[in-house]
């Protein structure tokens, strides 16, 4: 009876260990399917925003450049009321020019590696202050340390996607982004005086969900806490790569 009894115990642990194994495999497998969806639906919306500035710059771009060019070709206007009228038109397409050519550049994957993620940044928020969107300010602590390129433009992504919700929900004047590096971690916080979020997990809209999921592709994290005055924190760690 007693080697009975403890033939049914060993069943039932070597039954458990192997239960237990094919319940973890079967998570890491769909850990893994996740993934390497994630991945796939990153790269195509790269893909789709590198076609949209491609079109933004060779089309629209080309069509504003020549409708200046014709314009500056036409005989100046006998009145001054005319002669401003034209100064101005072509003045005002040079702006949608440069904005034009500085949002392609933004969209462009390419663009971003051949900058690197300090200098994307650092255009960005020109960018936001030349537009009169918000008043942003970007400041870069400890030393900087070159990321992968991969790494580097889901990390804009991200960065970039903070800084639409801030535009368009947060009723925000100010924005303040920081880059600390440090021995092994970038920490980057983004601060704004707005009207701060909901920030339970199932608040998230779609951007934000965006943004937890490429985090999760580069094993960092991020928190979005309301600060006690007003406005939002939003503090973002990225292991920065092994040196050797």
């Amino acid at each position: 009876m007693l080697i009975l009894v403890s033939m049914v115990f060993m069943l039932f642990i070597v039954f458990n260990r192997k239960r237990i194994k094919f319940i973890l495999e079967k998570q890491e497998t769909q850990r893994q399917a996740e993934f390497e969806f994630a991945k796939i639906r990153i790269e195509n919306q790269e893909h789709l925003l590198k076609n949209i500035s491609w079109e933004l710059h060779d089309n629209i771009g080309q069509l504003l450049s020549v409708s200046k060019m014709q314009l500056s070709m036409l005989p100046q206007p006998d009145t001054e009321t005319d002669k401003k009228i034209l100064n101005d038109t072509m003045e005002l397409i040079s702006k949608v020019l440069d904005d034009i050519r500085s949002l392609s550049r933004s969209l462009n994957t390419e663009s971003i590696g051949f900058m690197g993620l300090l200098t994307a940044t650092k255009f960005e928020i020109d960018r936001l202050n030349r537009l009169k969107f918000i008043n942003a300010r970007f400041n870069i602590t400890g030393t900087p340390v070159k990321l992968h390129n991969s790494d580097e433009i889901i990390l804009f992504r991200i960065i970039q996607e903070l800084m639409s919700n801030v535009i368009k929900h947060a009723k925000a004047s100010n924005f303040d982004l920081v880059f600390s590096f440090g021995n092994d971690e970038l920490i980057i916080t983004a601060s704004d005086n707005g009207v701060g979020m909901k920030t339970k997990t199932e608040n998230y809209g779609l951007g934000l969900k965006n943004i937890v999921s490429r985090i999760k592709l580069l094993n960092g994290s991020i928190n979005f806490e309301n600060k006690e005055k007003r406005g939002l924190l939003t503090t973002i760690k990225y292991p920065l790569p092994l040196t050797s």
